[in-house]
């Protein structure tokens, strides 16, 4: 009688260990989950933060003129200029991306560059192989404030893309002190750098 008790115990005995070894196993395999979930959502977040880039855009005095806002959208990246930095004597300004991501005002911005051109092209939307990724419309200044929105396929926020604003170099916005006349080559002969603002650092 006694060894069937001890038999019945010792197999009371391993059922309790198999359900504990269960129930170990589905909390461990609970917290691996919510564990994966916390590092999606944080890559997701990542992700959309890289999705969005602001500039502050300022004048040779360091002074901010504008801020530019770029979303990388479905069809381009969509940039938003707002600013109230702009002389109330001009009602246009050329505005262009350049190639290196550097706003000296010792050297009148001089240091950013050319045009951001990574397909080899010509300036001016009139070129006839085609305009720089850099090049944009002038951009109309209302009593010294400017607000404009487009969007543009020209530019990638993706730095895996050819035109991506990501490049080695860098790159800016500039805002010329005079007009774009989208043909005189190399920069349509816009005049002076007078507003600069880092997209991308050098890297």
């Amino acid at each position: 009688m006694k060894k069937w008790i001890t038999l019945l115990f010792i197999m009371i005995l391993a059922l309790l260990i198999t359900a504990c070894s269960g129930n170990n196993d589905s909390t461990d395999k609970n917290q691996n989950e919510s564990d994966n979930s916390t590092e999606k959502s944080d890559e997701e977040a990542s992700n959309e933060s890289s999705e969005e880039i602001v500039v502050s855009l300022s004048n040779l005095d360091g002074d901010q003129a504008a801020e530019a806002t770029l979303i990388q959208e479905t069809d381009g990246v969509k940039i938003h200029i707002k600013g109230d930095g702009f002389s109330k004597d001009t009602k246009q300004h050329a505005f262009h991306i350049h190639e290196k991501g550097i706003c000296d005002p010792e050297e009148k911005f001089e240091s950013a560059g050319g045009h951001y051109n990574p397909h080899d092209k010509e300036h001016g939307k009139h070129a006839d192989k085609g305009h720089h990724a850099g090049d944009f419309e002038n951009i109309d200044v209302d009593d010294g404030e400017v607000d404009i929105e487009f969007t543009t396929d020209q530019i990638s926020l993706d730095e895996e893309a050819d035109n991506t604003v990501f490049s080695k170099d860098g790159t800016s916005f500039v805002i010329h002190a005079g007009t774009d006349d989208y043909k005189s080559q190399p920069a349509g002969d816009a005049g002076d750098r007078i507003i600069c603002g880092v997209i991308a650092e050098p890297k």
